[in-house]
Parts: structure tokens; sequence; C-alpha cells
């Protein structure tokens, strides 16, 4: 498989195929984006994997012995109602298709699977339910936009860093815009050893571009994104 150029080094993915190669594969392709990529072989494994450990996406092949894909989907679907599924399979016919749609999966690849298929998928999953101007502040009017990567506080509109886009926007892909030191490590400073330093003066200039959005320190964790008169 040919390399993608997108990146999601803070999430986890969970891949359900019975065909060892094919797992493989897939594996090799998706630890270059993503910070996990776990390999389960039936559904029933994939499905211990997931009680077991936090993912933000599941893949997975429809025909597998020992607990298939739809299966699996319905089972997930029990506990998670929003976790993204992508699943796989060579099946085309309409009838089947549409009990596809009725297990609510967020994407469906016709196999063979290629990269450039998985790159569209991921893409479509992952920013869905994403608004592309996200309220952060209803005293102070503070929004950020997503097609401009500005913030906009009173009708001032606040330009942000490259570094300062990516880490707003790791927030706000977290569920209550929590994030790990890790997380913003292996998204920002990958290549440096110690990155303390790095991040807290990232969020030290953010902090004071964003007077009215509180950038909150959590001991031993990292940082959540809030606004005190809202309490996000």
């Amino acid at each position: 498989m040919e390399k993608g150029n997108f990146s999601f080094k803070h999430l986890s993915v969970l891949i359900a195929e019975d065909d060892e190669e094919v797992a493989q594969n897939l594996q090799h392709y998706l630890q270059e984006k993503f910070k996990d990529v776990d390999i389960a072989y039936n559904g029933k494994d994939a499905f211990k994997k997931y009680l077991d450990k936090t993912y933000d996406v599941i893949m997975s092949d429809i025909e597998m012995e020992g607990g298939n894909g739809i299966e699996l989907c319905h089972a997930i679907r029990k506990l998670d109602k929003q976790i993204p599924i992508i699943l796989f399979s060579g099946h085309t016919k309409e009838s089947y298709l549409l009990e596809l749609v009725t297990s609510k999966i967020d994407a469906y690849i016709i196999k063979p699977v290629t990269s450039s298929k998985i790159d569209k998928a991921i893409a479509k999953v992952l920013h869905q339910e994403r608004d592309d101007v996200v309220i952060l502040c209803k005293k102070h009017d503070v929004f950020y936009s997503y097609l401009t990567k500005k913030f906009t506080c009173k009708a001032l509109i606040i330009s942000l860093t490259h570094f300062e886009i990516i880490l707003i926007e790791l927030f706000l892909s977290h569920k209550s815009y929590k994030v790990t030191h890790e997380a913003i490590h292996e998204s920002l400073y990958a290549n440096e050893k110690d990155s303390k330093n790095s991040i807290k003066n990232l969020i030290k200039r953010l902090r004071q571009k964003l007077p009215h959005i509180c950038i909150a320190s959590l001991p031993r964790y990292g940082y959540q994104l809030q606004c005190p008169e809202d309490q996000l």
C-alpha cells in the first residue's frame, strides 16, 4: 500500500480481520498515521479488545469465523453509538448493503481494500460529525472556524500559528476537550526527546492570545480547553 498524507497520531484503531496477511498489511499502513493499531482475528476477540481498551476507530472485515463484522458492529453499537465503524467486504448486493445501513456503520469499503479507499473512509468518519464552527464561549462570543483556522472573539479575529491550530483541533477532537501530554507530544513534538518546555511555551502563548478561554493544567494527565463562564 502506498502512504497517504493524513495523520491522527493521538488516536487508536482496532482492526478485525481473519486473514493474517491482510490484517498485518493494514496494521503496517495505519501505524504510520495512528498512535496505536491493534489486530483481532475474529469478531469475538475484537469485541473483547474493545471492552478492554479505548479505541477511536473500528475497522472490520464482515466475513469472519468466530463472530463476523455485522455481529461485532451490533455488539459495539449497544454500548457506543458514536465510535466510527468502517466495514469492508466484497458484497455489493443492494439487500446486503441495506443491512449495513441498519447496522449503523459509518463507512463501507468494497474489496479490494486499497490505501486510497482507506484514506477516504477514515477522513469521512473522523470529520463527518464536526461542525465547521465550534462555539466555545457564548458570553464573549468566542468561536473557532475549521474553515478559516481562526478564532473570533467579540468580532475580533485572532490568527493562530500552525502549531497552535494543530493543538486547538487536537483539543476539539477529544471528549470534554481533554488532551494528554503524550498526545500533544506525538502530534507536535515527536522528534524531540523532551518536549515539556516546548509544550509549556505553546500553552502559554495560546493563553495570552485567548484570554476568554481557559487552558487548564490537569496534573499527571495534560490539559483541558475550558470556558469558565460557560463551564465547558
